[in-house]
């Protein structure tokens, strides 16, 4: 039995946009049985599962993985079904695209840096529709733009700031100062300490 919390934890974020399809296009969708097309690989699990190897806590840990690992497959073989393809189908409201456009711009104009589930709960809209309606109204991802607006100000407060790299690391969002400075260099190809060594100070 899958419970709807369960549900909600585990596979909401990856699998919302199907009640909002489901919601517009009720009558278009096949039904769940058109979507098996290959269950050989839970058959394999299954098996698996009812000869567990395991005792005592492995054997919980154990069935509770391979469960997982079926769940997996069947919600996948859902998406991956080519009578579902329903990007194509999927139409943003004048809402939707007013929540887009305030999305940008809490990238864009301020320094909160919040991440996709957070973004998504302030603008009101699903992550699903977020993540859609950035590739098709800005030509990127949602979390690219933050990940460029981070690194953005993270090189102006190097350059222009007394602040150290674990401060402005804390600043843009990163626990950790070896993250934020792995981040820094994939982005822009030099070290945070290197800029910080062009500072220019006046006395």
């Amino acid at each position: 039995i899958l419970r709807n919390d369960f549900l909600e934890k585990n596979f909401l974020n990856h699998f919302s946009h199907i009640n909002d399809i489901k919601e517009k296009n009720s009558n278009k969708l096949p039904s769940l049985s058109n979507y098996r097309k290959d269950i050989s690989k839970n058959v394999h699990l299954a098996k698996e599962l009812y000869n567990s190897p395991f005792h005592g806590g492995l054997h919980n840990i154990y069935l509770q993985s391979k469960c997982l690992e079926i769940i997996y497959n069947e919600f996948n073989e859902i998406l991956s079904c080519p009578k579902c393809n329903t990007k194509e189908k999927i139409k943003l409201s004048n809402e939707d695209i007013e929540a887009l456009y305030k999305a940008r711009d809490i990238i864009l104009l301020t320094h909160e840096f919040p991440d996709l589930s957070t973004l998504a709960k302030k603008v009101a809209i699903n992550e699903f529709k977020l993540k859609y309606g950035f590739k098709k109204l800005f030509s990127t991802s949602p979390g690219n733009m933050i990940l460029e607006q981070k690194m953005l100000h993270a090189k102006q407060l190097l350059e222009t700031s007394e602040y150290s790299i674990a401060e402005i690391a804390n600043f843009v969002g990163y626990k950790y100062q070896q993250s934020f400075s792995n981040a820094f260099i994939h982005f822009f190809g030099l070290r945070p300490i290197d800029v910080i060594k062009t500072r220019n100070y006046y006395y």
